[in-house]
Order: C-alpha cells, then sequence, then structure tokens
C-alpha cells in the first residue's frame, strides 16, 4: 500500500449569521458535499495565497486571509492501494459582495449558508468552521 500526504488551505468566510460554502462535484473526500472555498497548495505555495487563489476561482470573490483558525486532518482511501494523509488548514477569511458562477469544474454551486443549519452533506471541517470564532 502506498501513502501520501495533501495540504489544503480553506477561507473560512464568515458573516455574524452565515457561512460561505461551495458544492464540489470533482473526485476527492469532499465529492458530492458542500465544503469551504479552497483547495491543495501548489509547489512553492504559502498557505493564504493558496486561500486567496482558490477562493477567487471557485467563489469570483477576492478574499483578504486571516490567521489560522484550525487544523482538520484524517486519513482516507484513494483506491488501487493509496492511502492519503488530508491536512486542511482553516484560515479566518473576508469577502465582499456576491458569488458569482464559477468556471471551475471542481464546483457546481455557491452560496451563503445559514451558521444554524448548513447542508446534511456538509464536510466536517465544514461544521467544524461553523462554531470556530473567525
Amino acid at each position: 500500500m502506498s501513502r501520501s500526504t495533501r495540504v489544503s488551505a480553506y477561507g473560512v468566510c464568515k458573516t455574524a449569521d452565515a457561512l460561505l460554502l461551495v458544492h464540489q462535484v470533482a473526485p476527492g473526500p469532499a465529492a458530492g458535499l458542500w465544503t469551504l472555498p479552497g483547495g491543495g497548495l501548489e509547489f512553492g505555495e504559502h498557505p493564504s495565497d493558496a486561500v486567496i487563489r482558490e477562493v477567487r476561482e471557485e467563489t469570483g470573490l477576492d478574499a483578504r486571509v486571516g490567521r489560522l483558525l484550525a487544523v482538520h486532518d484524517d486519513v482516507y482511501d484513494l483506491g488501487d492501494g493509496v492511502q492519503r494523509h488530508g491536512v486542511r488548514l482553516l484560515f479566518s477569511a473576508t469577502v465582499s459582495g456576491d458569488p458569482i458562477p464559477t468556471q471551475v469544474d471542481e464546483v457546481d454551486q455557491v452560496a451563503r449558508h445559514q451558521l444554524g443549519s448548513l447542508p446534511a452533506d456538509a464536510t466536517a471541517w465544514a461544521r467544524l468552521a461553523a462554531v470556530l470564532e473567525a
């Protein structure tokens, strides 16, 4: 069995009562789920720069990145005898304006969800973000 590690950075874009989420359709542990805007770091990329890039790609919004709020990790099977350790860095982020339809293949919807009623199909790290103090 082979193993790999993937480090990702996500923006926790909250208002007083809502959290910005994207619906991911790309393969992976969040496929078919609502999750935070973000994704894998490119080689040599700083995590806060990854948040800015991913939020823009997935929502059309410009983000200002704040402090690191939490780290979420898990181990999951990729199939074909490959295990991955997913490490997710959750940063506070602010955005303004309304999200616009994304042009990336990984996401098919973008919406603000009420903190008290996240979708049943939200990722564990999106649920964690909902209770964090940004």
